[in-house]
């Protein structure tokens, strides 16, 4: 799952890819908590550590968790995943262990 923070729209997010595509590419974005369904477009780029490298906007709810889907222009799945958004957190910082109490 990646952790994005909801208090800014433009976003960039770092995949592992299905395969690379070539040409336009979409993203479809599905909130689960509301059932809202929206797909816009996104830039991308190989990186030199051989992950896709989104670039986008879109004004993530906080503590709320979205599917993701990345097509390309023939339709086929790039990516799948999840992100969730949250304004309480830096999302570079996040772990687990910061919410557990050890007794």
């Amino acid at each position: 799952m990646i952790i994005l923070n909801s208090n800014i729209t433009e976003q960039t997010i770092k995949v592992i890819p299905r395969w690379f595509p070539k040409g336009t590419v979409t993203l479809r974005i599905k909130d689960i908590y509301t059932d809202v369904d929206e797909t816009i477009s996104a830039t991308y780029t190989k990186g030199d550590d051989d992950m896709l490298h989104l670039s986008f906007t879109f004004p993530f709810e906080n503590d709320h968790t979205y599917k993701v889907l990345l097509k390309d222009i023939v339709q086929d799945t790039v990516y799948r995943g999840m992100i969730f958004g949250s304004s309480t957190i830096h999302p570079q910082t996040f772990t687990a262990a910061s919410y557990v109490s050890w007794s």
